[in-house]
């Protein structure tokens, strides 16, 4: 997801205020009329690249002494740079930027730009949340002395107002950093960052998701579940985890708990809606596959005997193929169940009749399936 960035060619006054700002998210004030805005606007009349680059140099050792015009000159120069495709140095004169005003979520946005072009996903995360977390300071500071609570209500919320859409790109940026990185712990760290940069995220569903496979990925199986579980308590009916967490409980062997198991999946079908007439295709996914969680915990419950409970996984596991038939390969392995429970409650035709069919279908399923078969085969031929 690109944006292009901002290029202030001829600056846009801003008269400051007597009363600094109370919030994180800060801006570049130069006062109108001073020596650094006329210079400024005689640099914005340049068109050509190398000059103005040179000029913005000129700039920033001239105006040294003031903090916020050499920030603002290497902001200017940073943006000029990453137009001419010097990424590299434009993240150097950013960063020289950001030393002074760590919380402008404009100069944020443009160092994430000039990180997306070096193609370092990491860089790119860190101003995004950077961005993040200074959205969010929005507030943060104590009321200044001499302004009212309705004042400072009124700029916090003028303060939002105008970053919003910022803020909004940035998180953006931070998702598709998460969805892209391969490494479990890189990953797990961007989502604890990401939780706390860009809480309330429309794109927690999705964080959530990766967070518990990324934990499972890791071996972390009681972090994962607990991290289900608080994504539950905040979102009861998130579909993804609930599936994740019934899967968490009914097939990993280390956190076996067949009740839970079956009662995830069972909250899992009702949020899914799979049956209904006009249901997406993901709901419908998910519904089969929330049908085929309850079918393998019944065959995972077996009697004193050790045989499972073939007749109560049968009608879950025929909903879920009915529901998954259009995906073979999530349908494979409920067929090969499926011919499992027909086998164990001697009904040999309908077995054979679901182990051909998975036995068909490429993946983990078609082995046990052909096995399975053909010792049926031999045995009731």
């Amino acid at each position: 997801m690109q944006r292009t960035s901002r290029v202030v060619l001829s600056l846009t006054v801003a008269i400051a205020f007597s009363i600094p700002s109370p919030s994180q998210v800060t801006s570049v004030v130069i006062k109108a009329g001073s020596p650094e805005d006329i210079e400024l606007q005689q640099i914005g009349t340049i068109t050509d690249s190398a000059k103005r680059l040179q000029a913005y140099k000129d700039f920033i050792q001239k105006f040294a002494a003031n903090p916020e015009a050499a920030a603002y000159g290497d902001w200017q120069l940073s943006q000029t740079l990453a137009s001419e495709n010097q990424p590299g140095e434009a993240l150097d004169y950013g960063d020289k930027a950001l030393a002074v005003q760590p919380h402008n979520i404009d100069v944020l946005i443009s160092q994430a730009n000039a990180a997306l072009q070096l193609k370092d996903d990491s860089k790119v995360f860190d101003y995004a949340a950077r961005a993040g977390e200074a959205f969010n300071g929005i507030g943060n500071a104590p009321k200044p002395a001499g302004m009212s609570a309705a004042q400072y209500e009124n700029q916090n919320n003028d303060d939002r107002h105008a970053n919003q859409s910022s803020y909004e790109y940035m998180q953006a940026l931070a998702y598709n950093v998460i969805a892209g990185e391969s490494d479990a712990k890189t990953r797990m760290a961007y989502i604890q960052r990401f939780n706390g940069a860009f809480p309330d995220s429309k794109y927690q569903d999705q964080v959530a998701e990766y967070a518990i496979l990324t934990l499972q990925n890791l071996a972390d199986t009681s972090s994962a579940l607990s991290y289900g579980e608080m994504v539950l308590e905040q979102n009861p009916k998130n579909l993804p985890t609930l599936l994740m967490m019934a899967s968490a409980y009914i097939e990993n062997d280390k956190s076996l708990n067949l009740e839970k198991g079956i009662t995830y999946a069972r909250r899992a079908i009702d949020v899914a809606k799979a049956d209904d007439m006009n249901v997406d295709p993901q709901r419908k996914l998910s519904g089969g596959l929330a049908y085929a969680a309850l079918g393998y915990a019944y065959m995972k419950q077996k009697n004193e005997a050790g045989v499972p409970n073939a007749t109560a996984a049968i009608p879950e596991l025929k909903h879920a193929a009915v529901l998954l038939k259009d995906n073979r390969n999530a349908c494979a392995p409920v067929l090969y169940e499926l011919g499992r429970a027909y086998a164990t409650l001697r009904h040999y035709e309908e077995a054979k009749a679901m182990l051909s069919q998975a036995a068909e279908i490429p993946g983990p399923a078609q082995a046990p399936s052909r096995d399975l078969l053909s010792k049926i085969v031999a045995a009731h031929h």
